[in-house]
């Protein structure tokens, strides 16, 4: 896909697929999100980026604003969203998991958390030490080398 590259091994993907924003505010910490507990949701209690799957004939920066929508209440400009990366699930699915890059001032305050066990704002730093799902690990650790070192 245009704009996106891929991190690990990408060989064995399906044919889903799913949109996910790494958003970074005006301080240069990463907003993510934790995961519910529930043992039948995908990495159940780890930090993880906010998003989920497209839906038939949707976009991929289309359904990334849809989720945003629906998981934090907020509704970016689609010139917000950059393409990022993208990397095979690791999920029995093998879903191909696309994620924007967006950096905008966004306050915890106007966040209406409509999905997941909670939300933080982390530091660099902070965001490298949480248990986060290990797929997305590579995208997360790029984006902070390339965009808030």
């Amino acid at each position: 896909m245009s704009g996106f590259r891929a991190f690990g091994d990408t060989r064995d993907v399906g044919p889903r697929r799913g949109a996910l924003s790494l958003i970074a505010d005006g301080r240069g910490r990463l907003l993510l999100q934790l995961r519910d507990a529930d043992p039948t949701v995908t990495h159940p209690g780890l930090w993880g980026l906010f998003g989920g799957g497209v839906e038939p004939g949707e976009s991929l920066k289309a359904a990334a604003i849809r989720e945003l929508d629906e998981e934090l209440g907020i509704a970016p400009a689609p010139t917000a969203l950059q393409p990022f990366g993208w990397v095979a699930s690791d999920s029995a699915r093998k879903a191909a998991l696309y994620v924007f890059a967006a950096h905008w001032n966004l306050a915890p305050a106007q966040i209406r958390l409509g999905e997941g066990a909670g939300f933080g704002f982390f530091t660099p730093d902070q965001a490298r030490t949480l248990p986060f799902v290990a797929v997305l690990k590579p995208v997360l650790d790029a984006y902070i080398a390339e965009h808030l070192t």
